[in-house]
């Protein structure tokens, strides 16, 4: 019997965060989106044409040419930096080879690890492996020999048993005969599971030290070693590039037969990364040159029909496509500047990521991956906002103004348009689709035609700096200035000031509109509620307030206020009661507050200084919720659609025969529905349709109780 594990495998972006906290809070930075350590141990292409990609460390990301999704292996007993390589086979079962803690192997289901106790491999580092088409796997290991599974039988040839020359076994590939070639640091060996040749530098002037073996399209095996690269035709051995100083480290031909190298250059250049490929007639030289030396290699080559890709020791992935070189690293795949200065949901439900200094990233809810817009125009991002049509409006810092329409970018600036200044502080959209644009010069709106400047000394505007802009229920616009707050209702002007009004600070950094069209306005002295009439003010003397410096303030569904603080977190405000979250009592990553975002779900999304925090009141529900993929376990699914309209499914699977109950309740615990009622189930898969269409809108809890298995999770109805 296989030991089997109970492995959870979790997906980053938005919906499916990577990091060990509680349910209830996600981190999405620099060190858990994208490509965020250069060293590349492995690549590997699944049936899909994703690239699956480990790091150094053993963190994978899955690649599929556009965006990076981050898995976190959560694999009992198994430290992620003793994986080494991975490899999927022609059945995409993904096969994770170890440092001394055996083979892992992936189907996309379930786990199975072999180790000491359940197999033929010894406590060794796992090299290589390779499958015959006989359905045998042979395993090449570092010190151990060559391992043959059967299925059920394990076979461990090594150098005094059989003709293997070396124990350390460092690649292998078969060939269309069923002929295995072992390379090893003693030489290169044939077997066609009776008889053994040797190959070496003493009879065929290879070197002894193979690093990788390929089988080209005409049979040929191509053999990289410590004197460079060298052709066997079955016959004749033809040696190339002998006089470069190239050890070649891996081996790969594409769509068109060329050979394509990974190479260790004993005369490297820092400066360039480079490959060589060979056409069946002549080899060819690629180098791209690179500003910022690092001392790197290409240890794995793969292709991907006539795409080549190239882990690389320090640069990241590199892929040459033909013409170009990209490259892709920990400064342009996920988040790379952990400094959030903006968010914004489109109508997709992706969510845009504006970055001081690294420009956008995109968490796509698609996709459940991020992706990095490297071709927008600037780095400095303080506002996005979305308008009706899913067109992004970005404002940068130094740029001006930037249109994305999902293909094209637009920019308006001081010398092709009537805006203002270049530095975009705040933007929003009103009723009617124009576009205000605050600036350090002034309001700006914009109809799509026509440009509208306000500023202090044609308007009613109390200053030029706008750091903040509001829409009122009525489509009034509030402005926040360096000199207090200025309402316009598109004719007329009104000023608040602290001489004016109960408004505590004239510095007015944020303003957000409730259900009943009250005003909140973030200040540098503290949080103002102003009704229309009546001014009441919040600051740490008299409320829960941690900080007087309000950045950013978000109202949810339910009317709650989010707070964003200047270096004292976040702070939940239901009109009663104070809740602070801080670094020292949540998950929150840092207490510096610059954006605050709320989904459909109910879930904040925090932009802090130190990248993006997720949170959600007794846990982060739907596509927010960690998947795992296990067996021989009780699974409840988070209901979908969620949040839902009239009604929804509910799925739930149970391994074996059991009572099963499954209800709704609301919040108070009150049972509403009774979906199975202790019902005897077998094992399998169960969804069941629930009709909400007699409940008001709100938050229900639907439980399963199964055996002695109890679990609940949370869906929205919203009418």
């Amino acid at each position: 019997m296989l030991k089997k594990l109970i492995i959870t495998i979790m997906s980053l972006s938005l919906s499916n965060a990577l990091i060990s906290q509680s349910i209830e809070w996600k981190t999405l930075n620099t060190n858990n989106t994208g490509l965020f350590i250069n060293h590349i141990l492995s690549i590997s292409i699944d049936k899909n044409r994703n690239k699956w990609i480990l790091m150094d460390g053993g963190e994978i990301v899955k690649f599929d040419g556009i965006y990076w999704e981050n898995l976190d292996l959560i694999i009992p007993g198994i430290p992620k930096s003793a994986i080494k390589k991975i490899v999927i086979d022609k059945e995409d079962n993904k096969w994770f080879l170890t440092k001394g803690y055996g083979l892992i192997k992936y189907d996309n289901y379930s786990w199975t690890i072999y180790d000491t106790s359940n197999s033929g491999i010894g406590i060794t580092t796992i090299n290589s492996i390779a499958f015959d088409s006989t359905g045998n796997i042979w395993i090449g290991t570092e010190d151990y020999g060559l391992v043959k599974f059967d299925g059920i039988n394990w076979i461990n040839y090594q150098k005094s048993n059989s003709g293997l020359p070396d124990n350390r076994v460092q690649s292998i590939a078969i060939d269309r005969q069923n002929i295995k070639w072992i390379g090893t640091k003693g030489g290169l060996a044939k077997f066609d599971d009776t008889s053994w040749v040797i190959y070496n530098r003493r009879n065929s002037g290879i070197g002894d030290y193979i690093y990788d073996i390929l089988i080209d399209k005409k049979n040929n095996i191509w053999v990289g070693h410590n004197y460079s690269i060298s052709k066997f035709n079955r016959i004749n051995w033809e040696h190339h590039l002998t006089n470069s100083g190239f050890v070649v480290r891996s081996i790969a031909e594409d769509s068109r037969g060329f050979i394509w190298l990974g190479i260790q250059d004993s005369f490297y250049d820092p400066n360039n990364i480079f490959t060589v490929y060979y056409n069946d007639t002549a080899w060819t030289f690629i180098n791209h040159y690179l500003p910022n030396p690092a001392i790197s290699f290409m240890k794995q080559v793969v292709a991907d029909s006539t795409v080549i890709y190239f882990a690389s020791t320090n640069r990241g992935l590199c892929v040459y496509n033909g013409s170009n070189w990209i490259v892709y690293d920990k400064y342009n795949t996920g988040i790379s500047n952990d400094y959030i200065k903006s968010l914004a949901f489109d109508k997709l439900g992706n969510l845009w990521i504006g970055t001081y200094g690294s420009g956008i990233v995109i968490n796509s809810k698609k996709n459940k991956s991020t992706s990095w817009f490297n071709k927008y125009p600037d780095n400095l991002i303080y506002s996005i906002k979305v308008d009706s049509l899913n067109n992004s409006w970005i404002g940068s810092y130094g740029k001006g103004l930037i249109k994305y329409d999902g293909n094209n970018w637009s920019i308006f600036n001081t010398i092709n348009s009537g805006i203002s200044s270049n530095n975009i502080l705040c933007i929003n959209i009103d009723n009617h689709g124009n576009k205000w644009i605050g600036t350090d010069n002034g309001l700006v709106k914009f109809d799509d035609l026509h440009w509208e400047i306000f500023n202090k000394y044609n308007s009613g505007l109390p200053g030029d700096l706008i750091s903040s802009i509001a829409i009122d229920l009525n489509n009034k616009i509030w402005i926040g200035t360096e000199n207090g707050l200025a309402l316009f209702d598109g004719i007329n002007w009104l000023n608040y000031n602290t001489f004016n009004s109960g408004l505590p600070d004239n510095v007015v950094l944020s303003i957000a509109i409730d259900h009943y069209n009250h005003k909140w306005i973030g200040t540098l002295n503290g949080l103002a509620k102003y009704d229309g009439a009546n001014w009441t003010i919040y600051n740490t003397i008299n409320s829960g307030l941690p900080s007087n410096i309000i950045r950013t303030i978000k109202i949810d569904t339910f009317g709650n206020l989010w707070i964003g603080t200047d270096n004292a977190g976040v702070v939940k405000f239901d009109g009663t009661n104070w809740i602070v979250f801080n670094t020292n009592n949540s998950g929150l990553s840092s207490n510096f507050i610059n954006c605050i975002e709320i989904d459909q779900l109910n879930n904040k999304i925090i932009g802090t200084n130190f990248g993006i925090s997720i949170y959600h009141e007794g846990g982060i529900i739907s596509d927010f919720n960690e998947n795992a993929i296990s067996i021989n376990s009780i699974e409840l699914y988070q209901n979908f659609p969620n949040p839902f309209n009239m009604s929804t499914k509910i799925k739930f699977s149970i391994p074996n025969r059991l009572n099963v109950t499954l209800k709704i309740y609301n919040l108070l615990g009150q049972e509403i529905y009774s979906i199975v009622d202790n019902k005897i189930l077998n094992s399998g898969t169960y969804e069941y349709e629930f009709d909400g269409s007699f409940l008001p809108s709100g938050v229900y809890i639907f439980q399963i109780i199964a055996g002695n298995y109890k679990n609940s999770k949370k869906m929205v109805l919203i009418k």
